[in-house]
């Protein structure tokens, strides 16, 4: 065997060897590009987790407040219908108070008429029997009593 034969031999055994090793050289590479890859990706869902804390800690924080919020609208309301309760007390009180001074006016209103007619009954009279000076004077003193009981100031 000449050396010619033996290296063409070496070289058939080598050759593939020597290009499986450049295939796994560029997997390699390959493979260590991936790596990066991933590794920047984890770096991102780190950071993304970090802010997903810094949101829900937020959230947390907003619903405390809310909660807050939602205790002080219950408090509020439970102030206004204690308000409400006594607006309604007052409004039942007025109406009774409104009722007696109507009935008050009523009887005001009767007795006024009622002087009313006296009056006229003392003018007529007087007018239908000129008397004596002393009973226009009585007349008179009754009519003027009459007007101050009705409320009448001529």
């Amino acid at each position: 065997m000449n050396n010619d034969n033996l290296l063409k031999q070496i070289e058939k055994i080598f050759n593939p060897l020597k290009e499986g090793q450049e295939r796994l050289e560029q997997r390699l590479v390959s493979q260590g590009q991936d790596i990066k890859v991933l590794k920047e990706d984890i770096t991102g869902l780190k950071q993304n987790a970090g802010g997903l804390n810094r949101d829900m800690i937020g959230m947390k924080s907003d619903i405390s407040l809310s909660r807050l919020d939602n205790k002080r609208i219950l408090f509020d309301n439970k102030i206004l219908k204690q308000q409400m309760n006594g607006l309604e007390r007052d409004n039942r009180i007025l109406k009774e108070d409104i009722k007696q001074v109507d009935m008050k006016i009523e009887i005001v209103n009767t007795n006024l008429k009622k002087s009313k007619d006296e009056i006229i009954s003392c003018i007529q009279y007087l007018y239908e029997n000129a008397g004596t000076q002393e009973e226009i004077d009585k007349l008179k003193h009754r009519v003027k009593s009459l007007e101050d009981k009705a409320g009448i100031h001529n």
